[in-house]
């Protein structure tokens, strides 16, 4: 089975981690609040093999 690693930035600051079993993830907005997001953000994101870890991770900007 697929695992996804979602790690979310604000600046340099790691807010939150998160673990996917399919390649989709929503981030609602009640996660952001949880998460203490205001503004602009970075999703960073992997895929997760039981052998090797996670592999790298791509990274998306969100204006927030």
């Amino acid at each position: 089975s697929e695992v996804y690693s979602i790690r979310i930035f604000q600046g340099v600051s790691q807010m939150a981690e998160y673990t996917a079993n399919q390649p989709q993830f929503t981030y609602t907005a009640a996660m952001k609040v949880t998460d203490g997001l205001v503004g602009a953000f970075r999703v960073e994101v992997a895929q997760v093999s039981a052998q090797f870890g996670a592999g790298p991770y791509r990274s998306i900007e969100h204006a927030g």
